[in-house]
């Protein structure tokens, strides 16, 4: 079984329907695109209305907050809303996992209200994944607030958005509840947490919504910035509650537990009201003219739904899996196909699209007309997947296969909110995962949400956190005594590296992180959720910011020559400095968009370990390295929107090249594979092993997740039938993080599970040539094309002699040998050293004579230097100033940048 599909049991019941059966608004879409003739629906299902169940809390809620939820039409409680008020009154912390729009809100709303009515000097912090949630969140409970009256209390959002003299006031005025995200915590309420103080000592709840989201690393950065928290609350006196909320997953509770380091109450059993909703898994006509099994474009068949739907008067969303594709449907639902008959002069619909990059003020606008009722349609990415309030819509439309049942029934709950009936499509695509569950619908409606895992003992993560704890106050020798031994260890370690430092201020020994003088603060340093994305802006050539865009779209999406897509605007990108991120656009009036093109490449910078399973000849060599992930983006396409057709192709004069500079695993296959494939000439055993080894490698990321404890996203894989840096065939599995994160060392320590857990995996699928539970991948960047499920058995049949001693495999928690663990230990701890020590400028300044010296080498832009601490790199910039010359270097790993004299010893040409 495959690591997304861990459950405890299926998503939900339906009822099939049959094409004949089916009447009103779907009956008169499915005319209107002639399904009879086309069988688009592959399968109708008939999910059930919910009645509403109501509960009454005992005691009663507080008149003043009972007469303002009147005022806004809440006349009765849900019953899980009341069972979540009453575990709050318990003194309980809790999660709440109930269906979209269910009223989860006040689940936290009402016991904070009635607390800090009771007590005004109480406090609560409100911590949502992004800034469009708080912005919402805060729109609903100022609401609430203000039917309060003179009961009302305090409330602010606190996030990089506001400005710093609003900041500044905030911190003055101590609100009773503060809105915010994870970062904003981080550098802020934790780093600087005396200037919070009046809020830590009453610090009564805190609030994590939406927490299926943290899972995987950024899960594993969540777990330990709770910590962090309560133990600086628990520094003031406080002892808050938490209080979280969650879409459907298999272990809400086990994620929650993992997060807070606290037992929880699961409030799971649904109070709300739900209309009928009917599902249909819509596949796209067969296009004969176009080659074999070839289906119309399921972007194209989605814009004629969405199109149909309005015009029956449903207000529509349509959830796409690209933020290029969402801009391109935008077009083409507003008619910008110049080739279209159809095409007319009347007003169009009234559409939008939403996505990232836009500008703060372009997404509350948008939301707000989608609340007002102004937009009777909206296109977009899973941004709007998260339980932002944008009112009532009839219809979801589900552009492909989101990639998990989690996304998919998350974007189909956006439909029918507040009780109203709903129509949802799954619009399939030609991924062969998409097409696999419109020929087994069943599977599909019996496909079990996916669990959420997070890896607590990852010390690429935990150690960062534990500093972070120590810069924020000082951790006592008896609190150290009193932590588990994993972490007493920690601390021994990081203190013997000389990362933390024993000092007794007060007479008291204690582990303190350095001071300034010694290292670099390391909260700017950590990025939660992932290895620091940088953001470039777009600008007109007036300089008006346009938006936003990070790595790696921006070179895939923004580079020279590329046409930027902006909701309803079209801009050519004119200029482009990686070193300042800054795009420079013009608008582009032709009705074209383009297409980037590249190439892929993983290659072995430096092995750290080896291992053999088997003998010598016959057995698989196992290493653990870092490794460096190329993509090149070379050229790009220039098509006609609508038609497709390609206008011209573009080299680009400078490539623009994204690099992952990180930690992988690689197994060196042994030669003799080859003879065991099948095929009668060696071009077709070499492509059995080809479509094999891209099997193996889905097989194999797909299954990381169940040893490792992390999500899917956060593991990369590659392949080779012949690697130059192996020396023959190879499978790459690495951390999708710079400079690495500790899964691969997991990953290289149990490896022969790994390899046993694949063969069970695909041997014991019922499937005939592949499925999405064994060898298709929801991200595989081919498509999922050229999978070959029987060369697969045939390859881990061949290796089984190497790893079938591994005995069965337990995927509970992480389990490593005492080396694996030792080494990881030491590289996290290397890692932090080269991070946070201050030593570049010392360095250069030392290492310059203080005599005249003969001229150093001639370096020049573009040159490749080693030094002797930060390795390898490339001279980025020199400039001479007066006897000496210095040299500015982006640095191989991690990216380091550091600007060094050319005199400098350590420092020489390769």
């Amino acid at each position: 079984m495959r690591a997304a599909s861990i459950s405890q049991g299926p998503a939900v019941a339906v009822e099939p329907l049959a094409v004949s059966s089916v009447t009103g608004p779907l009956a008169e879409i499915m005319a209107a695109m002639d399904v009879e003739t086309g069988r688009q629906a592959a399968y109708i299902a008939s999910i059930p209305a919910r009645n509403p169940l109501y509960g009454q809390p005992n005691p009663r809620l507080p008149s003043s907050l009972s007469q303002a939820l009147k005022k806004l039409g809440v006349q009765r409680l849900y019953s899980h809303q009341t069972a979540a008020l009453q575990a709050a009154r318990q003194g309980k912390d809790l999660v709440v996992i109930t269906s979209t729009s269910s009223g989860k809100s006040l689940c936290y709303n009402l016991p904070v209200l009635e607390r800090v009515l009771a007590d005004r000097e109480a406090h609560a912090l409100y911590i949502y994944p992004i800034n469009a949630l708080i912005n919402d969140q805060f729109n609903s409970l100022a609401r609430l607030n203000l039917e309060l009256g003179h009961d009302a209390v305090s409330i602010d959002r606190y996030s990089g958005s506001v400005t710093t003299d609003r900041r500044r006031d905030i911190r003055a005025r101590q609100p009773n509840i503060i809105l915010t995200n994870p970062e904003m915590v981080h550098l802020s309420f934790l780093q600087w947490h005396h200037l919070w103080a009046p809020m830590w000592r009453n610090l009564a709840y805190i609030v994590l919504d939406e927490v299926h989201t943290y899972r995987g690393v950024f899960g594993a950065h969540m777990a330990g910035l709770a910590r962090r928290l309560l133990r600086v609350a628990h520094h003031y006196g406080a002892d808050p509650r938490f209080i979280c909320c969650s879409a459907t997953i298999a272990n809400p509770r086990e994620l929650v537990e993992s997060l807070i380091s606290r037992p929880c109450t699961l409030v799971d059993q649904d109070g709300s009201a739900s209309g009928r909703r009917l599902f249909v898994l819509w596949n796209p006509p067969l296009q004969p003219e176009e080659g074999e099994n070839v289906r119309r474009p399921y972007t194209d068949e989605s814009v004629d739904l969405l199109q149909l739907c309005l015009q029956a008067d449903m207000n529509t969303i349509v959830f796409t899996r690209a933020r290029r594709v969402t801009e391109q449907m935008l077009r083409k639902s507003q008619g910008l196909n110049t080739e279209s008959e159809e095409a007319t002069d009347e007003p169009v619909p009234q559409i939008a699209s939403y996505r990232a990059g836009y500008l703060a003020e372009e997404r509350e606008a948008i939301e707000s007309r989608l609340k007002r009722g102004e937009l009777r349609g909206v296109i977009t990415t899973n941004a709007l997947e998260l339980g932002i309030d944008i009112g009532g819509l009839d219809t979801a439309i589900i552009a492909g296969y989101p990639g998990s049942i989690m996304s998919t029934w998350q974007q189909a709950g956006r439909a029918g909110r507040r009780g109203r009936d709903a129509l949802v499509f799954l619009v399939a695509s030609q991924n062969p995962l998409d097409q696999f569950y419109m020929s087994h619908p069943e599977q599909f409606f019996a496909e079990p949400h996916e669990q959420a895992v997070v890896d607590l003992a990852n010390p690429f993560v935990r150690l960062r956190h534990l500093l972070c704890s120590a810069r924020e106050i000082p951790w006592s020798l008896e609190e150290v005594a009193r932590q588990p031994a994993d972490i007493q260890r920690d601390m021994a370690a990081l203190k013997e590296a000389g990362v933390l430092e024993e000092q007794s201020p007060r007479g008291e020994p204690q582990l303190v992180y350095p001071g300034e003088d010694a290292r670099k603060g390391l909260h700017m340093q950590i990025s939660l959720r992932s290895a620091g994305q940088e953001t470039f802006t777009i600008r007109d050539e007036q300089r008006h910011e346009i938006g936003t865009i990070q790595p790696p779209n921006v070179y895939r999406e923004a580079h020279l020559g590329a046409i930027y897509q902006h909701i309803d605007g079209d801009y050519r990108v004119v200029g482009f400095n990686r070193y300042e991120h800054a795009i420079t656009v013009r608008p582009e009036p032709l009705p074209h968009y383009t297409r980037s093109q590249s190439a892929s490449s993983i290659s072995v910078t430096r092995e750290l370990a080896r291992r053999q399973l088997g003998d010598e000849q016959a057995g698989l060599s196992v290493h653990l390295g870092e490794v460096s992930v190329a993509e090149v983006v070379s050229a790009y396409q220039e098509l006609e929107m609508g038609s497709n057709r390609l206008v011209r192709r573009v080299n680009l004069e400078t490539p623009l090249r994204i690099r992952l500079h990180t930690t992988g695993l690689w197994v060196s296959l042994p030669p003799t594979l080859e003879e065991a494939m099948s095929g009668a000439s060696e071009s077709e055993r070499l492509r059995a092993l080809e479509y094999g080894l891209h099997a193996l490698e889905h097989l194999l990321t797909g299954l990381v997740p169940l040893l490792v404890m992390c999500d899917r996203r956060d593991i990369g894989g590659d392949f080779a039938v012949s690697h130059p840096d192996v020396g023959g065939g190879a499978l790459f599995l690495y951390d999708a993080y710079e400079g690495g994160i500790g899964l691969a060392e997991a990953g290289f320590e149990r490896i022969e599970q790994l390899l046993a857990l694949a063969y069970d995996t695909v041997v014991h699928c019922s499937c005939q040539d592949g499925c999405p539970a064994c060898i298709q991948s929801s991200s595989c960047r081919r498509g999922n094309e050229s999978l070959d499920k029987h060369a697969a058995i045939v390859l881990l049949s061949a290796l089984a002699p190497a790893f079938a001693a591994s005995g069965a495999v337990t995927p509970a928690r992480r389990q490593r040998a005492g080396s694996g663990l030792e080494r990881s230990l030491e590289r996290a701890i290397e890692e932090i050293d080269l991070a946070t020590r201050k030593r570049s400028i010392h360095e250069a300044a030392a290492a310059v004579p203080a005599e005249p010296a003969p001229a150093g080498p001639a370096y020049a832009v573009g040159s490749w230097v080693r030094h002797a601490v930060y390795g390898r790199g490339i001279v980025i910039e020199t400039d001479g100033s007066g006897n000496g010359a210095w040299v500015t270097v982006r640095f191989v790993r991690r990216s380091v940048i550091q600007r060094i004299s050319s005199r400098s010893p350590q420092l020489r040409l390769e």
